[in-house]
């Protein structure tokens, strides 16, 4: 987490406008189980609440598990916090005078938390209900990479560029021709995935994504040449205090 402070914090000193995202399996109440005895769930609540403002983020994925614990555990969503229930959560945002549609899509009902056909249709419903009013239609999954890799192809033409989560590896940028950019962080929080757009999709004609030419996809590894940011350190301190 220090080294996606600073990572992010080199992002934005580049002086690019930037949007944001922090997607599905954010919080460990998504992730880990067993856990339930081995800290103080007001803490570390408090401590995601904290961490998330720190960040910035303009968009916070937050799942119904996520969002009960919260509200059992001081109450308040973390900041930008969004819950995504059993349907699709649209927002729109405006990044140097452009308009970004982004489409929160939920959680799978299947065993793996992949998705029905239903979902998939209430998906591309939302996405649909971007179009014409903004400039880029992004859909953010939390289903997995080997449901994205099979429902891309349904995607083409009603979002511009997918972003995945869930289980599987990390996607830098993979093009479904001609329209339809998919990418995905590396899990467990290794790393970022930042989509560079050169130039924009313009209304009412064919898009092409082409690499470095109208896009330019980057895996940002959180690694050594990234330093601790202290910030992050005294915001987990009482986190780490507790579990010792």
């Amino acid at each position: 987490m220090a080294r996606r402070a600073a990572a992010l914090a080199s992002l934005r000193n580049e002086g690019i406008p930037a949007l944001v995202l922090a997607g599905p399996g954010e919080f460990l109440q998504d992730r880990i189980f067993g856990m339930e005895k081995d800290f103080d769930h007001a803490v570390m609540a408090q401590v995601q609440r904290d961490l998330a403002a720190y960040l910035r983020y303009d968009c916070l994925y937050v799942s119904p598990k996520a969002e009960v614990w919260f509200r059992n555990n001081g109450g308040a969503l973390p900041a930008s916090g969004v819950l995504v229930g059993a349907e699709p959560v649209v927002r729109e945002f405006v990044i140097a005078e452009k308009r970004l549609g982004v489409a929160l899509l939920p959680y799978g009902t299947t065993r793996w938390a992949e998705p029905t056909d239903e979902q998939i249709d209430e998906a591309l419903t939302a996405l649909r209900s971007l179009q014409g009013r903004v400039d880029l239609v992004i859909a953010v999954s939390p289903w997995g990479l080997q449901a994205e890799s099979e429902i891309a192809l349904r995607f083409q033409g009603e979002a511009h560029l997918l972003l995945g989560g869930g289980s599987g590896s990390g996607v830098p940028g993979q093009v479904f021709p001609p329209g339809l950019l998919w990418a995905r962080a590396e899990s467990a929080g290794r790393g970022l995935v930042v989509i560079d757009f050169l130039q924009w999709p313009q209304p009412m004609q064919p898009l092409t994504w082409l690499e470095g030419i109208n896009f330019r996809a980057r895996d940002v590894p959180l690694g050594v040449e990234y330093s601790d940011d202290p910030e992050i350190r005294r915001i987990l301190a009482p986190f780490n205090k507790d579990i010792q």
